[in-house]
């Protein structure tokens, strides 16, 4: 309705292509995001008729937020890349490559010139510019601001962003939790918490949400000492030399262990750089850091790598028989059970136990996930910055077991 109406008119049909999560307005027309990712756009006359054409983002991506001003419009999906098109119709969907080195961007807002954007960043803002007429943004430079004013006009402001925190720097867990835009300022809302105030409830949540995270950690460590042993102790000495095995032996018995060992290695080195190592003043291990983004960015690996696994792992114990019968590989298997790899137990090395147990460990981690997940939800509570890629991420783990047990049964 208009600023001269008396009373808002009857609502238009918009929720019959689902539950409405955010409705955004530019000079003559409007954006509609629905909880179910779906993006919609159409001019005004469109969205109060409840006539919006719904908008296919690249890749069937899954919209989070969307901002719109003047004729521009901008959706962040679901893995923090933005999306700019112009008009109502979309004709041309731009790709913007946003923050998702940093981590992805759950939140936007559009200056009323349509020339300046902000994103919200895991609780910090970044800000940049002439967004309709770049390719990317590349992250650069870091200030402290509640709200910071460009002293030029918005032609003249780099496209690469800056980084905005709270104004208080002795507190990193003061995190955004809402931004805006206008005509050259742009400022966000933060929370600062009580800490007398704090209940003994969330005080007793945040260490069980910790407990988690590190066992997230420790349980990653292990599971990659346990590959490590696969292919180190047994798949590459059992590939060539006195102890070789046929390829097809080979093959049925170790599958994609290295593969599995590769992915995971880099899965364990985020997880660790995310939770133990210093980072803007926090302790390590803090309550407030978060992993969602980091398993959705390891799903699609994940998805590529378990199907075949797991499907395989069917042959591995006729495998391991037929193996058993070689001699060269019963004396690996006795040189290996109280061997420990190159580093020792205290440096991270593992004792190469029992073939069979190692073998099965990448067909119980999924459902591992789906456990500590679906735990680190319920202690992450809605107002933290990790919640929604969390639950995402559990999302994510459930889809991906239930594909694997499928194609598994094929």
């Amino acid at each position: 309705w208009t600023a001269a109406a008396t009373s808002a008119p009857p609502a238009p049909a918009v929720p019959r292509a689902g539950p409405v999560a955010a409705v955004a307005l530019g000079r003559a027309h409007g954006v509609v995001l629905l909880q179910n990712g779906r993006v919609l756009t159409g001019g005004i006359s469109a969205l109060a008729a409840g006539a919006l054409v719904a908008l296919h983002l690249p890749q069937g991506a899954r919209g989070v937020a969307v901002s719109a001003a003047d004729d521009l419009s901008i959706a962040i999906s679901a893995d923090g890349t933005a999306y700019a098109w112009r008009g109502a119709r979309a004709t041309a969907i731009q790709a913007v490559r946003s923050l998702a080195s940093i981590a992805p961007s759950r939140s936007v807002a559009l200056a009323p010139d349509g020339q300046t954007a902000v994103t919200l960043v895991d609780g910090t803002a970044a800000t940049g510019s002439r967004i309709g007429e770049v390719a990317t943004w590349d992250a650069a430079g870091e200030g402290r601001a509640d709200a910071e004013r460009d002293p030029q006009s918005s032609a003249s402001v780099h496209a690469a962003p800056r980084m905005l925190r709270g104004k208080d720097s002795t507190d990193s867990a003061r995190s955004l939790i809402a931004i805006s835009a206008g005509s050259n300022i742009v400022c966000g809302l933060q929370l600062v918490p009580s800490t007398a105030g704090a209940s003994a409830q969330a005080r007793a949540q945040a260490q069980q949400r910790l407990e988690l995270l590190s066992e997230f950690a420790a349980t990653e460590r292990s599971y990659v000492r346990s590959l490590r042993t696969v292919v180190y102790a047994f798949a590459i000495p059992l590939r060539s030399g006195e102890s070789r095995i046929s390829t097809s032996l080979h093959e049925s018995l170790f599958l994609n262990a290295e593969e599995l060992l590769n992915a995971h290695e880099s899965f364990a080195a985020e997880l660790h750089a995310r939770l133990d190592s210093p980072v803007a003043g926090c302790s390590a291990g803090t309550a407030s850091r978060g992993v969602g983004d980091v398993v959705l960015r390891a799903c699609p690996i994940f998805r590529r790598l378990y199907p075949s696994y797991t499907y395989g792992y069917s042959r591995v114990d006729g495998a391991l028989r037929a193996a058993r019968k070689n001699g060269a590989f019963r004396a690996l298997e006795a040189r290996n059970a109280d061997r420990v790899l190159p580093g020792g137990a205290a440096a991270g090395g593992t004792k190469a136990y029992d073939l069979e147990s190692l073998l099965i460990e990448p067909c119980q981690r999924l459902p591992r996930y789906e456990l500590l997940l679906r735990e680190l939800v319920k202690q992450t509570p809605k107002s933290h910055p990790d919640h929604i890629a969390l639950s995402d991420a559990l999302e994510e783990i459930l889809l991906l077991n239930a594909y694997v047990n499928e194609f598994s049964r094929r």
